[in-house]
């Protein structure tokens, strides 16, 4: 991964986290899910409470975040190729770990986010 997708995923990774924070104080996992289908980005996210639930919640999408995403397909793009799947989770000692999916795009689809706690 190169320091322009590095610098892209902790500038995303920042601003979900806090849109978390104002959902909830009690959560131990955030998940976003950024997807691209015919040049639309569409995003689902949830956080996991402390008793395991997933909870889906609805931010509204920031400009600065989309443009992020933005960048961090064209930054992250292999032999030519954006990915269309991004999932991005944040744990609560705010531990960062950042999929791609370049061919599946209903991989790690929200209604299997229980599967990922």
């Amino acid at each position: 991964m190169n320091n322009q997708a590095n610098e892209q995923i902790q500038e995303i990774a920042s601003l979900v986290f806090q849109s978390v924070l104002d959902e909830s104080e009690n959560w131990q996992q955030m998940i976003s899910r950024f997807q691209f289908l015919d040049g639309a980005m569409k995003d689902t996210h949830a956080w996991v409470s402390d008793t395991n639930d997933v909870v889906f919640y609805f931010p509204e999408l920031d400009m600065e975040i989309a443009e992020k995403v933005e960048q961090l397909r064209v930054a992250s793009m292999v032999d030519d190729s954006q990915w269309i799947v991004c999932l991005l989770t944040i744990d609560s000692n705010k531990e960062i770990n950042i999929d791609f999916e370049y061919e599946d795009g209903e991989r790690w689809p929200p209604r299997k986010f229980e599967d990922l706690v």
